[in-house]
């Protein structure tokens, strides 16, 4: 995985385990006075302050299309009187993340049920109010009657409805769900595309073209070791076969193309043991998911913890061999918040064979990044063909070998290309990004190097990875190098907004006589693929409608 090395530091210690475990510190105080200040601002505040609150461990209660999730957070604090009542309570958040009683999510945004649980005990009932759902407190003098009456209107909460995309649309048809390599997944598909997409972390596992002469090969990875839902990885359980560092978790279940928001490789040794794991939580996350039949998947990822959430929107086009993919991260704090934002696309065999894979990108300038001391590595590819480790373009042919390198992509073209080819499986697959939104590509290449458990010396695998981030790391890392070659070194999401990047992924027949791409352009409604080897350049239909250059 991208900037693996540098998640090796972190230990699996007993605190790493009872850290990883999801258990938190008694959270800070909460304070309540509706003497002061409009009351929809101090539920503002005391949602803001929830988002960054420890939580103890979550609870899920699923239904057909909904995730209800509750999280209950420790004491909050011995808190003033509660004008008007004259009395004084303990206080518990209950911060209920779904559609509730009816009440549109898109609309209410932020849920705050402050429920009383003190000496003579409380009721609460939903009143909403313009864009806040309000929790009224009822004062009973029954702490038992008070208990039930809330468990009653929780189990309310958890009739069967459907999730609410970011622009409110009507929820329609989801894909097809499916099992993949052992996995909940959907499948999206057109007559060009079959698309498999994990429930769990969004992975893209499987892209597989149509053809007239059948179904090509799957040029994602999928590792040799067992999956499993990476939410029930358990350290005790699963830590000899998964591994016990900051990656464990994730490697449990990765696949294919993931997603790494909202930072990108190891997080840092308090954050660990804080439960935060490898590439962020949201390849651990649960997605909840809408759809427009079996060519068009939307899901959203609810990262409370870091005060985001992501949704992702997939769609395919009848008769082209094109995903189209478009991603919105909502910041849910007062705050602007440094973000890393990496597409981690890793390829696999048996796609992936020293002697008939190649691999391009627009890339120019890199180097060996933090751990070689930024050794500088010269211009894409680096290497001459047949230089092995030096050539970036190719698979290293000795065993065992590794790579890791940080390249800028060309800043005198707006489009950016990856693209990895196979001539044994005559297949060719692409990424399409804009510059602005992705600026950098990351290297990974692991050939039968790592002997630690899952990796077990077997793997084989490439990561051809671009972000907004080159720095393996969170926020404390990006501000030790916020610039290279004049290029910021990781993004920001502002308080409480939206950010929208696009990116779009083809696939494509080509001879055996193909040696590499040199180029990808987009002409109208074509994209245009220029292959080494080939005398006439490769057409491919798309829709620009999907894929929009960002507005500066």
């Amino acid at each position: 995985m991208g900037s693996r090395g540098a998640g090796l530091r972190n230990s699996s210690s007993a605190a790493d385990v009872a850290g990883a475990s999801g258990f938190a510190q008694q959270s800070p105080p909460l304070r309540w006075n509706s003497a002061t200040g409009n009351g929809l601002q101090q539920l503002d505040a005391a949602w803001a302050q929830a988002q960054h609150t420890p939580m103890l461990p979550k609870s899920n209660a699923s239904t057909a299309n909904q995730t209800l999730s509750l999280w209950l957070m420790p004491e909050m604090a011995r808190a003033s009187p509660f004008q008007g009542s004259g009395l004084h309570f303990f206080f518990f958040s209950i911060i209920l993340r779904s559609k509730i009683l009816g009440v549109n999510r898109a609309r209410f945004r932020r849920s705050v049920w402050l429920i009383n649980v003190a000496q003579s005990g409380c009721i609460v009932t939903p009143k909403p109010h313009k864009d806040h759902n309000i929790a009224v407190l009822h004062p009973t003098s029954n702490t038992r009657l008070a208990f039930l009456l809330l468990c009653a209107l929780l189990s309310a909460c958890q009739t069967e409805t459907r999730s609410e995309p970011v622009d409110e649309k009507v929820v329609t048809r989801l894909p097809a769900p499916h099992q993949f390599a052992n996995r909940d997944a959907w499948k999206l598909e057109n007559n060009r595309l079959r698309v498999s997409v994990l429930q769990v972390g969004g992975h893209i596992a499987e892209l597989v073209l149509k053809t007239s002469g059948g179904e090509s090969v799957n040029p994602l990875w999928v590792p040799p070791w067992p999956s499993i839902d990476p939410r029930t990885y358990n350290v005790k359980t699963h830590g000899d076969r998964y591994g016990t560092n900051s990656e464990a978790s994730l490697l449990s279940g990765i696949m294919g193309h993931n997603l790494c928001f909202d930072f990108w490789g190891p997080p840092s040794d308090t954050e660990f043991v804080a439960g935060t794991p490898y590439h962020g939580a949201v390849s651990t996350t649960l997605a909840a998911a809408w759809g427009d039949g079996n060519s068009s998947l939307s899901h959203r990822m609810n990262l409370s913890r870091s005060g985001t959430s992501i949704v992702r929107k997939m769609t395919l086009v009848s008769d082209q061999p094109v995903l189209y993919v478009e991603e919105t991260a909502e910041s849910l704090v007062p705050f602007d918040k440094p973000i890393g934002w990496v597409q981690h696309p890793t390829f696999g065999p048996p796609f992936v064979h020293p002697d008939t894979v190649y691999f391009d990108a627009s890339a120019t300038v890199g180097d060996l990044g933090p751990e070689e001391d930024y050794a500088s590595l010269g211009k894409w590819p680096v290497g001459a063909a047949g230089e092995g480790q030096k050539d970036y373009r190719r698979f290293s042919p000795e065993a065992p070998s590794y790579k890791m390198a940080f390249f800028l992509m060309d800043s005198e073209r707006d489009l950016q290309f990856i693209t990895a080819l196979s001539t044994k499986h005559n297949v060719l697959i692409g990424y399409l990004f804009w510059r602005s939104e992705y600026p950098w590509m990351m290297v990974w290449e692991e050939n039968r190097r790592i002997q630690d458990s899952p990796w077990n010396g077997e793997t084989v695998t490439r990561g051809m990875e671009f972000g907004n981030t080159r720095i393996p790391g969170t926020a404390k890392e990006y501000f030790k190098k916020p610039e290279i070659y004049d290029t910021p070194t990781f993004g920001w999401l502002d308080a409480q907004s939206r950010l929208t990047k696009r990116y779009m992924v083809f696939l494509t027949e080509i001879p055996a006589s193909a040696t590499g791409v040199n180029d990808v352009t987009l002409n109208g409604n074509e994209i245009i693929v220029e292959v080494a080897g080939i005398q006439h350049a490769i057409r491919i239909a798309y829709d620009p409608a999907f894929f929009p250059r960002p507005q500066r």
